[in-house]
Parts: structure tokens; sequence; C-alpha cells
């Protein structure tokens, strides 16, 4: 629910460029409270990560970077995070 209303609201402003590191954001928090409810600290790093991953693209925004920048960085950034992330909670097993 929330990415949908960052999304709606990011779209009604016209600031398409900022909804992947608003996305990241929302994914990187919601990690945070499910690393205690799992017992999963991977979890509480994969939040930090997404959560700086997240700022990074919010700082690119910032400098002028372009839309497919923006995307790349974010994307790129989540995906090394939570292939990580799965890389490390499956080896705990």
């Amino acid at each position: 629910m929330a990415i949908v209303a960052a999304v709606m609201v990011l779209g009604r402003l016209g600031a398409w460029i900022l909804v992947p590191p608003a996305v990241c954001l929302i994914v990187g928090l919601h990690f945070l409270p499910l690393a205690g409810v799992f017992g999963q600290p991977p979890y509480r790093w994969a939040g930090l990560l997404l959560v700086v991953v997240a700022l990074a693209g919010i700082l690119a925004c910032a400098v002028g970077a372009a839309q497919g920048t923006v995307r790349a960085l974010v994307g790129a950034g989540a995906a090394l995070v939570l292939w990580g992330t799965a890389l490390r909670v499956a080896g705990q097993r």
C-alpha cells in the first residue's frame, strides 16, 4: 500500500524519476522489523543497505542525473543487496 501511495503521489507531482528510490526506500524499511520477526539478522543489513541505495538514488536525482541513470543505480544496487541477502540466508541452512 505504501508503494502504491508513493507512486500515486510522485506521479501526480510529475516526479517519476523519484519512483525507483521511493520503492527501494519502502522495501528497505520493511526489512528492518522483519529481521526481528523472523530472527534473521541479515534482513537488518538488507534493510539498511537498501535505504542507502535509495538515498544514493535520491542524491543522484538531486544532482541532475538522467532518469535511466537513477533507475540503473537503484535497480542494480537493490539487486545486489537482495541477491547477497538471499545467498547469505540460504548459506545459514
